[in-house]
């Protein structure tokens, strides 16, 4: 697959293309489209380390721009930062496009790939995950107890994430009878 029909610069060869997520794949392809060799990464407020060393840039996608950086290594093997990453990327048409995240979009490309959260962006992205951690553990343990004691399990999850969020009365008798029943919920 190559960027251009005429002259093709250095491409990412196919074994590499056939890994990238689908929604970087057409943001390739729409570039292509547009007859550009550039896209942009997509900014957020909240988002992990990582993922701050890229986002809001302009990457070459050939690597071949004298202007803008080449895709970043993960991005060009999987088409994402990283497994689940919410990031997205859009064609940039240099001279046409309007920079969406910095008014000097050269030098802020360009500039050192660390990450640039501020602490206050470190600690909600931590306190995110914290949430996001405990939805995913309060499905899991609500997954066991319908599987092994519908007999406790409250109707739907939501009154069980209340409980266990509570750590109610209801919830550590729950723990308990499981226990009794030696059904690991931890």
């Amino acid at each position: 697959m190559f960027l251009f029909k005429k002259k093709p610069p250095v491409f990412i060869p196919n074994k590499i293309d056939r890994k990238w997520t689908p929604e970087f794949k057409q943001a390739v392809k729409n570039a292509n489209s547009m007859k550009t060799d550039l896209l942009e990464m997509s900014k957020h407020g909240i988002t992990c380390g990582e993922c701050s060393k890229y986002e809001g840039r302009v990457f070459s996608i050939s690597g071949t721009s004298k202007r803008f950086p080449p895709l970043p290594e993960c991005i060009k093997e999987r088409g994402e930062v990283h497994e689940g990453c919410r990031h997205s990327f859009y064609p940039f048409k240099e001279g046409v496009s309007k920079p969406m995240y910095a008014k000097n979009i050269v030098a802020y490309s360009n500039a050192p790939f660390v990450d640039q959260r501020t602490p206050e962006q470190k600690l909600q992205y931590d306190e995110e995950q914290t949430k996001l951690l405990a939805k995913v553990e309060s499905e899991r343990q609500y997954d066991i107890l319908k599987k092994r004691a519908p007999d406790l399990v409250p109707k739907t999850l939501a009154a069980f994430s209340r409980m266990r969020n509570a750590n109610s009365k209801g919830y550590q008798s729950i723990v308990q009878q499981c226990a009794d029943r030696k059904i690991k919920l931890q």
